[in-house]
């Protein structure tokens, strides 16, 4: 393992301990940001989707293309766990998004991905406690919290670029202290450190 897979203390509330030397395995690390990367790329895809799509049902641009009728798609089918399709109307889906504003799918894809990158640190144990690490679980609990700072306890310095959680942030609501753009670049930040701080 590499030397940056070290010792630390634990956290005085007993919530979060950084993994011992050697304990992770590199199979496991490796499997983590493999599965962080395709979630990455999903994401950036779904959030220019839903840009596409908007614009698409605002400007008009199916009957533009023709697609009416028979032509027009009508419905997406979802495969369920026990088999089969769920049905989604495509029709009536633009028809809302012709007018609405699609930030909140933009927060959706964002919130997936701050759980996903805590659920991921906590299962590598956070390795260490720096400050992207540590501001990565605030914001996981805060979009596991109904989308508000919920701090109980910091573990060490909670930052990432410009921004610093402080015990002062509880309560606030995470769309007022970063915005969906924001979550991406932490994101991208963190697994950048898994993949060269840890791997190689």
């Amino acid at each position: 393992m590499a030397d940056a897979l070290k010792n630390s203390a634990a956290d005085k509330g007993g919530a979060v301990q950084c993994a011992p030397t050697g304990e992770l395995r590199m199979s496991e690390l490796d499997a983590i940001v493999k599965r962080l990367t395709s979630l990455r790329a999903y994401s950036a895809l779904g959030m220019m989707g839903a840009g596409l799509l908007t614009t698409a049902a605002r400007d008009g641009v199916f009957r533009a293309l023709g697609w009416t009728g028979a032509m027009a798609p009508e419905q997406l089918f979802l495969p369920l766990h026990r088999g089969g399709h769920h049905p989604v109307s495509i029709s009536e889906a633009t028809s809302v998004l012709a007018d609405a504003d699609y930030t909140p799918t933009f927060w959706a894809w964002s919130n997936l991905l701050a759980l996903e990158l805590g659920q991921s640190l906590g299962e590598l144990r956070y390795l260490d406690n720096r400050p992207s690490f540590e501001f990565a679980r605030h914001v996981r609990n805060a979009v596991a919290h109904g989308g508000t700072f919920d701090i109980r306890h910091m573990v060490g310095p909670a930052g990432f670029a410009e921004f610093e959680i402080v015990p002062a942030l509880n309560g606030t609501p995470l769309a007022d202290f970063v915005s969906p753009g924001d979550v991406m670049a932490l994101f991208e930040s963190v697994l950048d450190d898994l993949r060269n701080d840890f791997l190689e």
